[in-house]
């Protein structure tokens, strides 16, 4: 689904399934279909995540995302009362599934003053993760 957004088409939903009711050389009656609204995903996205910085993390000669990720607040919704994680995503050609390299109480790292920061920092030719605490 789209609409026009200064000019331009934006996307603002997917159509994942549908019964295709009416569809010709379709015997489904039903016409229902399921749709997910993405207008309003940025600012979630935002919400639990900070600004992912990318830098050479793996060693692949690939740009490396790493980011930080906010579960629920709720040890019961999370099953955990280590709410902030920190995930890496490696190059894109590697097909791989992202790497959770710690996950912390939000008690030990301030959600809403820490910023992730990537620099090789030891001259090894691989980016190095800090968090930097604001006061």
């Amino acid at each position: 689904m789209q609409r026009t957004e200064d000019g331009s088409a934006a996307v603002v939903g997917i159509v994942s399934g549908s019964w295709q009711g009416g569809c010709l050389s379709v015997s489904e009656s039903r016409t229902d279909a399921v749709m997910t609204r993405l207008d309003d995903l940025r600012a979630w996205v935002l919400d639990v995540t900070k600004e992912p910085p990318v830098g050479e993390v793996t060693g692949d000669d690939r740009a490396d995302i790493v980011a930080f990720y906010k579960y629920a607040d709720d040890a019961a919704v999370s099953g955990s009362d280590e709410n902030v994680a920190l995930w890496v995503f490696g190059g894109v050609a590697d097909s791989q599934d992202p790497v959770r390299v710690f996950r912390v109480s939000q008690s030990v790292m301030d959600w809403d003053r820490t910023v992730p920061v990537l620099g090789d920092f030891d001259d090894d030719g691989l980016s190095e993760f800090v968090g930097i605490t604001r006061s």
